[in-house]
């Protein structure tokens, strides 16, 4: 679990079942999000329905019938190994003591291509 914004107020009381984080006082227009990394274990059936319930609550809340919502459209599917390797050369020569170099690209699933030079 990390903080979007980088801030450290929230303290872990989390149990087996549920992930638990209290923030003693928020700042005045404050926010921030919440980034989770979440291992399926193996032992989940496929097409298995995830449900992710979100509940903020305060001492004194007026409203507290609004403080929560919830996402229930996620199921298990079977692993994606959408990760791949490319090399291409870049430029120079493969003459001896000559320096030449080339490019290698690698990706996971859909996001962009990062690209290193050697």
């Amino acid at each position: 679990m990390s903080s979007y914004n980088g801030y450290n107020l929230w303290t872990d009381h989390s149990t087996a079942d549920q992930l638990i984080l209290e923030a003693p006082t928020v700042p005045g227009y404050w926010g921030d999000r919440i980034l989770l990394r979440l291992l399926v274990d193996n032992s989940v059936p496929v097409g298995t329905q995830l449900t992710n319930t979100v509940e903020i609550t305060t001492a004194g809340d007026t409203n507290p019938g609004d403080n929560w919502h919830q996402r229930n459209d996620v199921w298990t599917g079977w692993p994606r190994y959408d990760t791949g390797v490319r090399k291409w050369w870049g430029h120079g020569s493969l003459v001896p003591g000559s320096e030449s170099n080339f490019w290698v690209g690698y990706r996971n699933s859909y996001l962009p291509l990062i690209v290193k030079k050697y």
